[in-house]
């Protein structure tokens, strides 16, 4: 994918002086991960959102994918594209050839960005091996003939010991599981219980992802979750005191809209 005009100017502006919309945690243990990109800067799920994140040293980018009636996995939030795009309809329901036509139009910073289109997960691959971060890919719907083909294209990119799956769907995990044990999976969760932990530890090379704010992830419940030996995601952390509340915890993957490493700036 060609990168954008725009986005190339936007990049080479960045300075040791971090934009207002973002926040530096100086705690090297901590894993940040982007959450739908770098969505702070750049509208969410898009090429830029993940440049960005690479740009600004995070260790990983998350996104969110559905795939279309003629099976290309596509990054978007909504199962629909009437929220980030000029068009409409369901994504199961379109051919990438139809979504190609359509042009984002919401999102931060969206105006920097014109004629920015929908990013594929083929593209968003590419962009997270050039950055070097980890994929982190949300999935959203799909055949088991589809998430076969999702994951021979993360073969066929050569991350398969790289790339990190997340799903709500049990059943998706399940099946997924059964092409081998090398994908690091993980259960996304609002509130942890008893049955989420027991589903997650029931599955090997598996964790659980759960949210930063629920009032059910106390540290009670974080510590049967880690003595059951699960690896753990928060989401989404986007102040220092929360990244370091949770860090005190012993959970340092944590997904975030706004915060970053201490910086070493990158210019693309």
């Amino acid at each position: 994918m060609t990168i954008l005009p725009a986005l190339l100017a936007f990049s080479l502006t960045l300075s040791p002086v971090l934009p207002p919309e973002l926040d530096s945690v100086q705690d090297p243990v901590l894993t940040l991960i982007a959450h739908r990109g770098l969505s702070a800067l750049a509208p969410e799920n898009t090429y830029p959102a993940i440049e960005l994140a690479g740009a600004y040293g995070l260790y990983g980018c998350e996104f969110d994918v559905h795939c279309t009636t003629d099976g290309v996995w596509v990054l978007s939030h909504d199962g629909t594209v009437d929220a980030m795009t000029d068009g409409e309809g369901a994504i199961p329901d379109l051919t990438w050839a139809q979504l190609s036509t359509l042009t984002v139009d919401s999102g931060a910073n969206v105006d920097r960005y014109p004629g920015l289109g929908l990013c594929t997960l083929s593209e968003a691959l590419d962009v997270c091996a050039e950055w070097e971060l980890v994929p982190f890919i949300e999935i959203k719907g799909g055949t088991w003939s589809q998430l076969d083909n999702l994951v021979d294209l993360i073969r066929e990119k050569r991350m398969l010991e790289k790339a990190v799956l997340l799903s709500y769907g049990y059943d998706t995990l399940q099946y997924l599981r059964t092409g081998g044990d090398v994908l690091p999976l993980y259960l996304l969760v609002g509130g942890m219980d008893e049955d989420t932990i027991r589903k997650a530890a029931a599955l090997p090379n598996t964790g659980l992802d759960f949210q930063a704010s629920h009032p059910g992830n106390h540290p009670q419940c974080i510590a049967r979750a880690q003595a059951a030996g699960l690896p753990l995601i928060a989401w989404v952390a986007d102040t220092g005191a929360e990244a370091e509340r949770l860090a005190a915890l012993g959970v340092s993957q944590l997904t975030t809209n706004r915060l970053t490493p201490p910086q070493v700036f990158s210019v693309m």
